[in-house]
């Protein structure tokens, strides 16, 4: 009974499409800024949704606008071709190959635009607006984009929804802070900039059919944290009304910078100390040229012990601030937007350490994370190596061939920590369902286990999103386990987009109860080939970091020596 439901739905909404389709010569919407001429694409199951592409948001971060808050977007005279990819931000963009995964430079800095992709158009009747999910994309902050080739909208669009991919700026031009408020450049461009997506997708969403009031956020990684620090800023308040982190919030290591401009402009060879002159020199050289002179600042990877040199921080007041407190703070008082929300992570995150040996910990000081604000070389710092090396792997210092718990360790410190951390403080406090799971989905589908080659089972850190989002260079057979996985994920997420509830009734596909945390019981979906409820995922792990963090509390604003 399930598949014939699916199976009319479909066929009512391709007629319905062309029906629309045949009105018109052209697929032409207008928004505030003027007219966008989109094109016609299909799902996995042949049904066509409308795509818009490359809409600007907000006025190119350019020239005396660099690193600083983006403009209203300018109108546009005439139609505005909407069938192709935007330009991402300046950065070292992944690629994929036959080989795996590289980077390369690309990219400009006219990058703030979006994509819109939907099955109805402009709707008078308000009951019949679609539910909106808004994706921001993964990267550490250094890098990513909206790109349909990492993110092709296939598999969503399975479902009646609207969805919209934004790209944002990062890396320096992203992330920098100048000492002086005065000056304007108070970090955390890349946030606001997701900031005014958000604003955009109100104003306008109506006009591809969303509704500006069922606004779903969710992201991956570094998007699963941006979601996470707008929900916790004042002025995101309205702009969504649930949210999904995978893999990301803003108490993991990696989510803060130290934004030291004065090093970026000592790699470009120059030693000014003056906020202003320093600020006239870091927007008239060319961005590739800032973005060569960032690589050479230290680059620690995933490494829980360094604070990457770029990233979120929090800024002076200023009206245009984002963030002014501590996230752990807001997290203890409790001030933030209170939506529905998804969390999670993935059963073996940091696997992906073993792409890159100059990540492997050779130093027993390596261990501990810089959060904990304990010297290198101290008498506590050597206990605490001590405790952790004991722990994970029975003995006094790492072992890169146990690569199981070397591994578990990795995804602990570095991601699994702090998500299980911020969901301790939202289930605290919060007034709205929170749903809890761990996926260990290990298909041909996990792109990026796949490249790494290890022989335990699970999910690496990203391999969840090929699930969501279609890759341009692989396909999906039908009948398949991968095609059963990602028609379950996709329905879930879409689900709780609708009416804030992944599992809001027993099918076929979806046949287990997901149920939100409790107050004393901590309930999780365990996301596999099969669909499985649980408590307590790694629980003591868990357990393990608590009490480390009983004697050493986590101040996310620390800089390591």
């Amino acid at each position: 009974m399930f598949h014939i439901r699916k199976l009319t739905s479909l066929f009512r909404r391709r007629d319905l499409f062309f029906q629309r389709l045949r009105s018109t010569s052209e697929i032409i919407v207008t928004v505030e800024q003027g007219k966008l001429k989109g094109k016609c694409d299909a799902d996995i199951d042949g049904v066509p949704f409308f795509s818009f592409m490359g809409i600007p948001y907000a006025t190119a971060p350019t020239g005396k606008l660099r690193f600083k808050p983006p403009q209203p977007v300018q109108k546009w005279k005439g139609v505005l071709d909407a069938t192709k990819d935007g330009d991402c931000c300046v950065s070292f963009q992944m690629v994929v190959t036959g080989k795996g995964i590289g980077l390369e430079l690309g990219g400009c800095e006219d990058c703030l635009v979006l994509n819109v992709f939907t099955h109805q158009l402009f709707q008078s009747d308000k009951d019949k607006l679609k539910p909106v999910m808004v994706f921001v994309h993964g990267g550490a902050f250094i890098t990513g984009s909206s790109r349909r080739i990492l993110y092709g909208p296939e598999f969503l669009m399975t479902e009646d929804i609207v969805l919209v991919t934004i790209n944002y700026r990062v890396a320096c031009l992203g992330f920098l802070v100048i000492e002086d408020p005065s000056l304007g450049v108070t970090g955390n461009a890349g946030l606001k900039d997701q900031l005014e997506a958000l604003k955009w997708v109100q104003r306008n969403i109506d006009q591809f059919g969303g509704d500006p009031c069922n606004v779903t956020l969710f992201g991956n990684s570094a998007g699963a944290a941006s979601v996470h620090y707008l929900m916790l800023s004042p002025h995101s308040k309205g702009l969504f009304h649930k949210v999904i982190l995978q893999s990301g919030t803003t108490l993991c290591p990696w989510t803060r910078g130290i934004n030291n401009a004065k090093d970026l402009v000592q790699k470009l060879g120059c030693n000014e100390t003056n906020n202003e002159k320093l600020l006239t020199l870091l927007q008239e050289v060319s961005a590739q040229e800032l973005l060569i002179a960032e690589q050479k600042m230290p680059q620690h990877g995933l490494s829980p012990s360094f604070k990457r040199p770029l990233g979120p921080t929090v800024e002076a007041k200023t009206p245009d601030a984002l963030l002014i407190q501590e996230p752990l703070d807001i997290l203890k008082s409790g001030t933030y937007n209170h939506v529905p929300m998804i969390l999670g992570y993935c059963s073996i995150e940091c696997v992906l350490a073993f792409m890159d040996d100059q990540i492997f910990i050779t130093e027993f000081d390596d261990l501990v994370p810089y959060y904990y604000g304990i010297p290198k070389g101290s008498t506590q710092h050597k206990d605490l190596n001590t405790k952790i090396a004991q722990f994970y792997f029975k003995k006094d210092s790492p072992d890169k061939n146990d690569r199981l718990n070397f591994t578990n360790y990795f995804s602990d410190a570095v991601f699994i920590n702090g998500v299980y951390q911020s969901l301790q403080l939202h289930r605290k406090f919060s007034q709205k369902p929170i749903y809890y799971y761990r996926v260990s989905l290990d298909t041909d589908y996990n792109l990026f286990k796949k490249m790494v080659k290890v022989d335990f089972k699970g999910a690496a850190h990203g391999d969840c999103m090929s699930y969501l989002f279609k890759i341009q260079a692989r396909g999906l057979k039908k009948g398949t386990i991968e095609e059963k996985c990602v028609r379950r994920f996709v329905k879930m997420w879409a689900n709780f987009a609708r009416c804030g509830s992944p599992v809001p009734e027993k099918n076929s596909l979806l046949d287990c109860e997901w149920r939100p945390v409790g107050q004393d019981c901590l309930n999780y979906l365990e996301i596999d080939t099969e669909l499985k409820d649980g408590v307590d995922p790694d629980i003591e792990r868990m357990k393990f970091w608590d009490e480390i963090n009983k004697s050493f509390p986590i101040c996310m604003n620390l800089t390591p020596e």
